[in-house]
């Protein structure tokens, strides 16, 4: 699958290198299409593919085939069930050629935008950058339910909890839009905490996902649902015991 994946989608003109950024585009179709999906298996193992992705194409400027092909995913990344569904996913979209010449068009449409941004000048139609709406609303749930206290560091048990309160609500959304959001939200908040003890507040406010990470109209939810639940103390409040359910302490 991953072979006919590269030849098909990810590499440019037939060669055996892509560039990361035709991976991100890619990452960031696959995006669309899972927040576009009522299926909340195939969401979450498309989301779990698509972290596959983002691991492998983690600060590289380019990727060869045998690179591609080759990597080996971590241990838990996903289930069975998971893999079994986005194989199925992926491989029904290879047999059709409607499907390819969509994601290429997408693919496309994203690295031109990737291309403008590192160079400093953004897409006409683009909004404002996002990544200071994000880190605002980090600062307030860092300060309101990360570090209530103010010390400056937590632990990362915390943040765990914080997660996985965050997966329960998106089980319980019939919204297949907010589910990917969140489940997303979940993810970057699993990214801040990997291999740490205890979060700091820098380590919780600097960190920002990759741009690919979330669509556009998912960050943008994503900040809506975190201005609704911090700006609420009752809502506030019904997500710590959420997240004290998980071992938050």
């Amino acid at each position: 699958m991953m072979g006919s994946l590269f030849d098909k989608l990810i590499v440019e003109g037939g060669g055996a290198v892509a560039s990361a950024d035709r991976v991100r585009g890619f990452i960031q179709a696959v995006n669309y299409g899972v927040s576009a999906s009522d299926n909340a298996l195939e969401q979450a193992s498309m989301r779990a593919f698509v972290r596959v992705l983002e691991t492998m194409v983690a600060d590289r400027v380019s990727l060869s085939r045998d690179e591609w092909v080759g990597f080996v995913p971590a241990a838990g990344t996903f289930t069975a069930e998971q893999e079994g569904v986005f194989v199925e996913v992926v491989n029904s979209i290879l047999q059709n050629d409607e499907a390819i010449e969509g994601l290429l068009e997408s693919i496309d449409e994203d690295m031109a935008e990737f291309q403008q941004a590192a160079a400093g000048a953004p897409p006409a139609d683009a909004a404002p950058p996002a990544d200071a709406a994000y880190s605002a609303a980090m600062k307030t749930l860092y300060e309101r339910m990360v570090d209530p206290e103010g010390s400056g560091s937590a632990s990362t048990v915390r943040v765990q909890a914080l997660s996985m309160a965050i997966r329960q609500g998106c089980q319980a959304s019939e919204d297949a839009m907010e589910q990917t959001a969140m489940s997303a939200f979940a993810d970057a908040l699993d990214m801040v905490i990997e291999g740490k003890q205890r979060c700091t507040r820098a380590d919780f406010v600097d960190f920002v996902p990759p741009r690919e990470h979330f669509s556009v109209e998912g960050r943008e939810l994503l900040l809506d649902i975190l201005e609704q639940i911090l700006a609420n103390d009752d809502s506030a409040k019904g997500f710590l015991e959420a997240a004290e359910e998980f071992g938050w302490r």
